[in-house]
């Protein structure tokens, strides 16, 4: 089971396309065929998954419900409707983790230290040989695997080795941060700092604005979970915050400009929801998942990069509700309920993950999904686990 779900971690983050390998789907299936025995021979015990599954059943039957009311209406499905309801799909990962006892997270966190290891090794030998850049390019851009750019912002130009999986990275961060701060030992406190440090950089070499933000900001957050005068450090992490933001004023006014042409697409496209959810059916109820629209900056597709408008139009307001509150529940866990402070680190940086999912469509793949199953694993374990106990599978 181990190298099921090592196998499955890393092509995720290494094939996210899926377009090397072809093997996403097949191993997914592996696990379940893996799984289900023991899920049939828990049914009416205490062994059943119970919670996980209540919460991967409501989680699944919101677009499954968007599905069946298009195709009843329509006599048909959207072309992408399927490919996009794989990713909901993943969830039940979940039950798989709880039933195995599972816990999925120091697995995806080496394995995305050895991705901001691959980001770091790809944007040096460009700057020592930039004969390579268009070599790495083509390859990158025709497996779907990373994205090499060279982005302007004002006057500042930034080369984004942008590895498609790159966002995940703050769960690396996170985890290898409470490590760090968790250790008594000084060579093992050293050893896990490295590798947060390998983590940030990697993110923040990765490029695009959230990326390099959040690679910044994540330790100032995550800093104050660990002292015994939380309040006082925060306030230190503010003024560090604070610092950071005068010393890149210019480079935070270029990011932010809404004159920049991503920043202007993405403004262009609120004003297409503002009109697309005016219609009551549409707000209550949403047009379906994989719907085309014609948008006005890009012209006819079926997603944009934001995703909480994009989830009440395909669900309505409703639906696109409760899905948020299930996206929320980590948070809410770590915040209400007795836990560790390696889950309270994991929540706050699921938290800047679902911010940064704002504007780019990461939530709702085998990125954002393979993050949450992990979480909701550890947080709605069999009701005889308790939420920190050890695993089987680490």
């Amino acid at each position: 089971m181990y190298f099921l779900l090592l196998a499955f971690v890393v092509v995720c983050i290494f094939d996210p396309a899926d377009r090397m390998l072809h093997a996403k789907v097949p191993l997914f299936v592996v696990l379940w065929a893996v799984t289900l025995p023991r899920i049939l021979t828990s049914l009416g015990t205490a062994d059943f998954p119970l919670r996980s599954t209540t919460y991967v059943a409501v989680f699944v039957a919101i677009p499954a419900l968007a599905l069946l009311r298009y195709g009843l209406v329509n006599g048909e499905l959207p072309q992408q409707a399927f490919p996009l309801f794989k990713a909901y799909l993943l969830i039940s990962l979940a039950i798989v983790l709880v039933v195995h006892r599972a816990d999925l997270i120091p697995m995806l966190s080496a394995t995305l230290v050895a991705l901001a290891c691959l980001v770091i090794v790809v944007f040096l030998a460009i700057q020592l040989d930039y004969s390579l850049y268009n070599t790495l390019k083509r390859g990158g851009t025709n497996l779907g695997m990373f994205y090499l750019d060279e982005r302007a912002y004002g006057n500042v130009l930034l080369l984004q080795v942008f590895f498609t999986t790159s966002p995940m990275l703050v769960v690396a961060i996170a985890y290898y941060f409470d490590r760090a701060m968790s250790m008594q030992i000084m060579a093992q406190r050293l050893f896990f700092f490295a590798l947060t440090s390998v983590s940030i950089v990697g993110m923040f070499l990765a490029g695009g604005r959230n990326n390099i933000i959040v690679s910044l900001l994540l330790p100032f957050l995550l800093w104050p979970l660990y002292t015994r005068r939380p309040g006082l450090t925060a306030l230190c992490s503010i003024g560090g915050v604070t610092i950071l933001v005068v010393l890149f004023m210019g480079h935070l006014k270029a990011f932010l400009d809404p004159a920049e042409i991503s920043n202007n697409i993405k403004l262009i496209t609120v004003g297409d929801y503002l009109q697309i959810l005016s219609d009551p059916a549409t707000l209550l109820f949403g047009q379906g998942l994989g719907v085309d629209y014609n948008w006005s900056a890009r012209g006819k597709f079926f997603l944009t990069e934001l995703t909480y408008l994009e989830l009440i139009r395909n669900f309505g307001v409703f639906g696109g509700l409760i899905i948020m509150a299930l996206l929320v529940l980590p948070l809410i866990s770590a915040i209400f309920l007795p836990t560790s402070r390696r889950n309270k680190a994991l929540a706050l940086a699921w938290f800047v993950y679902l911010v940064m999912s704002a504007s780019n469509p990461i939530l709702f793949s085998s990125m954002g999904i393979l993050i949450l199953a992990g979480l909701i694993a550890n947080i709605l374990p069999l009701p005889d686990r308790a939420p920190n106990a050890k695993r089987a599978i680490s």
